[in-house]
């Protein structure tokens, strides 16, 4: 069983990458970006052609600006042709399959050069991918606390306040969805060098995938701080002693809630939503390799199945996020 979780954990972990892009803005701009889908698959094709005619390094920066390019081109259908940011998202990444056929002859283009990760699962690539999506949860943790971040935050307001208070909220909204539509690019650059590949139909339910792990890992969130704040009442044992179990309860409780927007807290939520993204990939992974077999003959489900599990999951994490909020 776990030599078959093994394949799917760096995928995993590249696709929680993604969803921190998707999250930085469907958290404070408070919609589903389609544009991810371009991205994350432009990504990969602009990352595989640049690291051919140069080296990785070059590929994944490239990668990543494409995405940014990407957000760019959405904001400004939102912006200055005043179109419904949802569909803005769809029209930028329809587009984006003409720039994918353009670069990569039938659909496809392979890695030609030297890569940083392997195709097959090594220990190495797992502490890689996890320090990179480390470092851009402490990037996101640092940014909160800037001007920036004031900004940022100020633009989960509502509507009469944006109009008529937020002067800055046209470029704060093209530089939000620059920086999250770049991290998709850097998740797809990072998953085509793995592959050794990219195609221009690929990462299909990378969106569903991200979506899921963000709803999911807000419900988390929610329930263990919740549960962490009962938690707190109890009967007196030993003043000094109840003081200070009390204190670190109550420190985690509020370090995990996702009802206050410090940096610390985001930081760390938006890491579980790294966890919940490897989470749900390792469901599909091994449902495709008919894995659970293995653990019990009455756990056989077909490979075909897999989407369908994945989906009944997410459905429990997006209703469990929303009862959890309104309870």
């Amino acid at each position: 069983m776990i030599e078959r979780m093994l394949p799917h954990i760096v995928p995993g972990l590249i696709y929680g990458i993604g969803a921190l892009g998707l999250a930085l803005t469907f958290r404070y701009l408070k919609f589903p970006d389609f544009t991810v889908l371009g991205s994350i698959m432009l990504g990969g094709i602009v990352s595989v052609t640049v690291t051919n005619q140069t080296n990785p390094f070059f590929g994944i920066i490239a990668g990543s600006l494409i995405g940014g390019l990407l957000g760019i081109v959405t904001g400004f259908l939102i912006h200055r042709l005043k179109i419904q940011p949802v569909l803005a998202g769809i029209i930028t990444f329809t587009a984006s399959y003409s720039l994918g056929y353009l670069l990569a002859k039938e659909g496809t283009v392979a890695l030609q050069n030297n890569s940083i990760l392997s195709p097959t699962f090594k220990s190495i690539d797992v502490v890689k991918i996890f320090l990179v999506a480390a470092t851009i949860c402490s990037f996101i943790h640092l940014l909160i606390r800037t001007k920036f971040g004031s900004l940022l935050l100020a633009m989960t307001a509502d509507k009469h306040f944006l109009r008529l208070r937020h002067r800055e909220q046209g470029k704060v909204f093209l530089i939000t969805l620059f920086l999250g539509n770049a991290i998709v690019g850097l998740a797809g650059a990072l998953y085509a060098l793995k592959e050794y590949a990219a195609h221009v139909q690929s990462h299909m339910d990378f969106l569903p995938f991200s979506l899921g792990a963000i709803f999911g890992g807000n419900a988390v969130a929610i329930w263990i701080s919740r549960k962490l704040n009962k938690s707190n009442v109890g009967n007196p044992v030993d003043e000094k002693t109840q003081t200070n179990s009390k204190y670190l309860l109550r420190t985690f409780s509020t370090f995990v809630s996702t009802e206050r927007d410090e940096s610390s807290r985001i930081g760390f939520l938006f890491f579980v939503y790294v966890i919940g993204c490897l989470f749900l990939k390792e469901v599909s992974g091994l449902i495709h390799c008919n894995a659970f077999t293995t653990i019990h003959p009455a756990l056989d489900v077909p490979a075909n199945l897999q989407y369908l599990v994945v989906a009944v999951i997410i459905a429990i994490f997006v209703w469990w996020a929303g009862w959890e909020e309104e309870d």
